[in-house]
């Protein structure tokens, strides 16, 4: 259950990601020459599941603090929205002035402090996102 929102679109919490994917990892059949493994402080605690997720189905979860060189989720910053680094800029924002007509061109007028590399980035994260939601849709 998501601890953001459980009605109508599910706003999940950063803890409520981290914690599917260590229970997606720890349920699924592990093969020596696919899977890596799972690292384990000395207090018990999982490094690192943060990172790129990949399931067998072929849905790629993007890195959880660093989805692209040029953007961050930041637990607490604009509601762990992925963003442009060091901006309160969403990557969802600009996805929908792409989705309007606006090009890279036209987005970087209109947020002359983004670089057209980091609109880019956004670009491909919003839609591996979108991807991945209608894979398991």
């Amino acid at each position: 259950m998501p601890a953001v929102s459980a009605t109508k679109v599910k706003l999940w919490s950063y803890a409520d990601l981290m914690s599917l994917r260590v229970i997606y990892w720890l349920l699924r059949r592990k093969t020596p020459d696919r899977d890596l493994m799972l690292l384990v402080d000395g207090g018990g605690q999982v490094l690192d599941p943060s990172a790129p997720f990949f399931t067998a189905e072929g849905i790629c979860g993007p890195d959880l603090l660093r989805p692209r060189p040029d953007l961050r989720i930041v637990p607490g910053k604009i509601s762990g929205s992925p963003h442009v680094v060091h901006t309160r800029l969403e990557t969802r924002a600009l996805a929908a002035l792409a989705a309007d007509g606006f090009g890279v061109d036209g987005i970087h007028r209109l947020y002359p402090y983004v670089t057209a590399a980091q609109i880019e980035q956004a670009l491909d994260l919003e839609k591996q996102l979108g991807d991945n939601l209608r894979r398991t849709a």
